[in-house]
């Protein structure tokens, strides 16, 4: 039997006030017994998708998607019947942000056997100039979310002072600061300079000194006692400290300081800021989920088991400052997750989070050449074709060397700006001059004998413990280095989109290719990395690594 691509779309309409579905198809219609209602036979493009995950030159962070398009005929079905899609300009209808389904079928199957090749949301829809196609564009719901500003809220800059946190001309405009897990020594801005009063968080969730004993403030290096535990922000405005501490607030409107010095500008004032219950709530993976929530994704939407896995798997605490320069959610979203080696994606409505391994156990799929011959199982898929790629030579190479940096100072602050600060001894000195602490592999001999191109990798990670730095760099060292005799290779092999198995291969899903050439004959696992259909040539191509 043939196989046939299913469409489904919803659209809302703000005159009926409902959501209406789409169901089209490509070849003569589906109506099979269980199917939700016909699909019309007016596909002219299913889709064509490109999600990347991972390449060559950037291991961890963000995924992507290449968007493509769904095609539908805009021309009646049946003489003398109305265009069906018509609605959708007419009552200025919407399909924003609205998921949709790409669907894979046999023609005369049961829509339960139905494998769901895509899920994700649209863009808009446009109708073409002669009116016989309408095209909805899919959505990166990615791009979507973190190609904008991380931090929420803005400065007013209206003070009336001595009244007033929303600072004056200088902050006006700029960002509230956010803090998320552990970090030291962030300048805090100054919100009020004629108290002064500073803000270290723009919400209820920083800890109190009293909760953990890291929460620190300090002047030009120095650190202060903390003082009272103001019940107000009006409290905290209309009382000093006492000499030599600092006062706080943490509430509905923010979390505050107000040191016991009568200048704003008597010295640059730093924070040792603690976000998070607890260490368990201050891993890379509870900080990615807690920014995203932040931002607007529902739990439900956040895979549980990701988190419950790189929970596990990188129990490290680690730390996030977002000052008053913007910050753009891809750039927080891709500290953290390099933070742990991982890679975050969302696929079929559901945002994932991954750590990169190495390939190792059972392949969901395997690739196979069967030019000469074979049984074909369920989970085998023939292989249309198969490329070796070359990688960079500067970045596909393997790694002598992992150098991670960590333990960030967000403030470097040399000598002279601290000069005068009473009990700094010369470690603490040490850790305000510099921006980052480091942990190094040793260079591993057996790559450089055998690769004049092998790199060294320097990784920047938010976490703050030196055994967990080293830990890191051991097992990216491990991942990136070379296996037995041989690097990691990349490959590309292209099959038929139709195949059943195909929907089974998602981001990082362990594959295992069979191919009588390149040391593949006997099979060896990969990882999915790149993944890209083409509906309408019935192609799938996957780019994998191992």
């Amino acid at each position: 039997m043939a196989s046939i691509y299913l469409v489904e779309i919803i659209y809302l309409d703000p005159v009926t006030v409902t959501a209406e579905p789409i169901y089209a198809c490509t070849g003569t219609g589906f109506a099979a017994p269980d199917a939700p209602m016909f699909y019309a036979p007016s596909v002219i493009q299913a889709a064509d998708l490109d999600r990347t995950i991972w390449s060559d030159d950037r291991a961890f962070g963000t995924g992507k998607m290449s968007l493509g398009d769904i095609v539908l005929s805009a021309l009646p079905l049946n003489p003398g019947d109305p265009p069906p899609y018509d609605v959708l300009q007419a009552h200025g209808c919407s399909v924003y942000g609205i998921d949709a389904r790409l669907l894979v079928v046999d023609e005369d199957g049961a829509y339960a056997d139905a494998a769901v090749i895509y899920a994700g949301p649209l863009e808009t829809f446009e109708f073409s100039g002669d009116g016989t196609r309408v095209t909805f564009r899919w959505r990166d719901a990615v791009a979507s979310l973190v190609d904008k500003t991380a931090q929420l809220t803005q400065y007013l800059g209206n003070n009336a002072l001595p009244s007033g946190v929303e600072g004056v001309t200088d902050l006006k405009d700029k960002w509230k600061p956010r803090p998320f897990g552990y970090v030291q020594n962030v300048a805090v801005p100054c919100v009020n300079t004629s108290l002064p009063v500073f803000q270290f968080a723009d919400s209820a969730d920083a800890l109190p000194p009293t909760s953990d004993a890291r929460v620190r403030l300090m002047i030009r290096g120095a650190v202060m006692t903390p003082g009272v535990a103001r019940a107000s922000l009006a409290a905290l405005l209309a009382n000093s400290a006492s000499s030599g501490t600092w006062d706080y607030y943490i509430g509905a409107e923010g979390a505050f300081a107000r040191p016991a010095f009568a200048q704003a500008d008597d010295g640059a004032v730093t924070m040792d800021i603690v976000e998070g219950a607890n260490s368990a709530a201050r891993t890379a993976a509870q900080i990615w989920k807690r920014m995203l929530v932040s931002w607007g994704v529902l739990s439900g939407d956040i895979s549980s088991a990701d988190i419950t896995a790189l929970d596990a798997a990188f129990p490290a605490e680690a730390g996030l400052w977002l000052g008053v320069e913007e910050v753009k959610r891809r750039d927080a979203v891709d500290q953290i997750t390099t933070s742990a080696t991982a890679i975050t994606w969302r696929s079929s409505g559901i945002w994932r989070i991954r750590q990169v391994t190495a390939p190792s156990g059972s392949p969901v799929a395997t690739f196979r050449d069967f030019g000469g011959g074979g049984v074909t199982t369920a989970t085998d898929i023939p292989i249309v074709s198969l490329e070796i790629i070359a990688p960079d030579a500067d970045s596909g190479a393997p790694t002598q060397q992992v150098k991670i940096e960590y333990a960030k100072n967000w403030t470097v602050q040399n000598r002279d700006q601290v000069y005068g600060a009473t009990g700094m001894d010369l470690a603490r000195m040490a850790f305000l001059e510099k921006e980052w602490r480091t942990a190094s592999t040793p260079v591993d001999t057996a790559v450089t004998d055998t690769y004049g191109n092998a790199r060294k990798i320097t990784i920047q990670s938010l976490i703050y413990d030196a055994t967990a730095a080293a830990n890191l760099a051991a097992s990216i060292q491990a991942l990136l280095g070379k296996t037995g005799a041989a690097k990691r290779s990349w490959l590309r092999v292209t099959c038929a989109l139709n195949h059943p198995a195909v929907p089974l291969i998602q981001e990082l899903s362990l594959v295992r290719i069979v191919f009588p050439r390149y040391g593949l004959d006997a099979g060896r696992l990969f990882r999915a990395c790149r993944i890209a259909y083409d509906a309408a040539a019935n192609v799938a191509t996957f780019t994998v690594w191992g």
